[in-house]
């Protein structure tokens, strides 16, 4: 169906009024859907202020009404119901011009200066009240935003994943940039590995783990809309631009548990990132996107399987994938036609792009290869990995048949056990690679509290504390 035409007005507004709604949270200069700055230093923001002070003025402002009455008998009456959901606060999002709003923001706050001169030294010759600009506003859906700034802004053109996560509406976009980036509006809680400092060197917000400025042009955001792809398709599926468009587009909301799988590779990643002592690079980040290449094949192959050694992991990823990115090697001559150029740019070139299953597995096993290691668990193994039961715990007639053999006592604690108070019990947990094979049945009550201890160092400090009167000598 035809979306409807927005419904366009230009008005003028003093300088001094646009503080004032700013101020006021009338203004939202920064909402959700708006893409990142281009840059994150103070250079533009003075720039902007310069232009005003010479009498160049501000330019025209785009904004978008959300308000009940400007969609009021219209068909968008239900896109700003959606959005005052989310804006509680907010009549106006800008659409173009919020870093100049913050900027003149910043400037009547007293936070920012001209040629070393405040507002407040220039009260004289400077009135905010008298200086106009032209204000576009118009009453839109979500997705209508950005392709209003794309048509207006011929500068800085919007690129594809700008315009996806201009919707702020769609719960799946709220996933993806919750990992990212803290918004007042969701009071979210942010992924350590996006974590970034202010640098009042450089004036500017340094990422922690990536090299550059943070979320340059959401490639952030694309890369968590990638791991939602792969978590989803288990594995290396085609994870291009259609497919980032499709998930946008067509799921509503994500599994919780999906996204806890994301968050796990995100960890992984982060630990991957310290034990090599040095953020990922710059521009695409193509080790960044590598290791994940990496992660996701072994996620199809075991998604159980837990990295318990990233020292011996980062020597032999970064072994193989440093001698696969030198452009000396000639060990791709083997792989012909398009697909000799895509592998070839995957690693030659840091063309990170991931549209193609069929070439993340060739590079995976082109990785694998100069590893010399085989997917299998003693394999995985040489290289830090382990490859973990899919299955947690033993059935109750498992569970039983092992309570019997331990004569319906507990292999922590000794005393009498029924099946109903008991649990299957790793004796290397399960999160460090814990055989289902290699346990014993305990109290339900010792299995929470045993944590990482394995079965005898737990039946020590139980006795220690005088908790039980002896050790099981049941052999588990």
């Amino acid at each position: 169906m035809k979306k409807p035409t927005p419904i366009m007005k230009i008005e003028t507004w003093s300088l001094q009024h646009i503080i004032d709604l700013a101020i006021k949270e009338e203004i939202n200069s920064d909402p959700i859907g708006q893409r990142p700055p281009v840059s994150t230093n103070f250079l533009k923001s003075t720039s902007i202020l310069s232009s005003i002070v010479d009498g160049y003025g501000l330019g025209a402002l785009i904004l978008r009404d959300i308000t009940e009455e400007a969609a009021k008998n219209t068909e968008f009456e239900e896109a700003n119901y959606l959005a005052r959901q989310i804006y509680t606060k907010n009549r106006y999002l800008v659409i173009d011009g919020g870093h100049r709003i913050r900027a003149l923001v910043a400037f009547y706050m007293g936070k920012l200066a001209v040629d070393g001169k405040s507002l407040m030294d220039m009260a004289n010759d400077f009135d905010l009240n008298q200086i106009e600009v032209p204000v576009i506003i118009f009453t839109c859906d979500a997705s209508q935003t950005s392709e209003v700034f794309r048509r207006i802004n011929t500068t800085t053109p919007v690129n594809f994943m700008e315009m996806v996560m201009s919707d702020d509406v769609t719960p799946v976009l709220k996933d993806i940039r919750s990992l990212v980036k803290y918004y007042e509006e969701y009071d979210n809680v942010t992924h350590k590995i996006f974590s970034s400092t202010f640098n009042e060197k450089s004036n500017k917000q340094i990422s922690d783990c990536f090299r550059g400025d943070p979320n340059p042009r959401r490639k952030w955001d694309e890369w968590i809309a990638i791991a939602i792809i792969k978590t989803i398709g288990k594995g290396n599926v085609d994870a291009g631009q259609a497919e980032i468009e499709d998930l946008a587009n067509n799921v509503q909301e994500v599994p919780k548990s999906k996204m806890q799988i994301v968050k796990r590779m995100l960890d992984d990643a982060l630990a991957f990132k310290n034990a090599r002592g040095s953020k990922y690079s710059e521009g695409n980040s193509s080790d960044f996107a590598a290791f994940m290449l990496f992660w996701f094949e072994l996620y199809s192959e075991n998604n159980n399987f837990v990295i318990n050694d990233f020292d011996k992991f980062k020597n032999a990823f970064m072994s193989a994938y440093s001698k696969l990115s030198d452009k000396k090697d000639e060990r791709f001559r083997h792989i012909g036609g398009d697909i000799h150029d895509v592998v070839t740019k995957w690693f030659r070139k840091n063309v990170t792009s991931f549209a193609q299953g069929k070439v993340q597995k060739i590079c995976f096993d082109l990785l694998l290869e100069e590893m010399n290691i085989e997917l299998t668990a003693e394999g995985v193994a040489n290289i830090g990995v382990t490859f973990r039961d899919k299955v947690r715990s033993k059935s109750q007639a498992d569970r039983e048949k092992f309570l019997a053999a331990q004569n319906y006592q507990c292999a922590i604690d000794g005393c009498e056990l029924s099946l109903e108070d008991s649990v299957w019990a790793h004796d290397t947990p399960w999160s460090k690679g814990g055989s289902l094979e290699d346990g014993a049945v305990v109290r339900n009550e010792h299995n929470t509290n045993m944590g990482s201890l394995n079965l005898q160092e737990f039946r020590l400090v139980l006795a220690s504390r005088n908790e039980i009167a002896k050790p099981f000598e049941f052999a588990a």
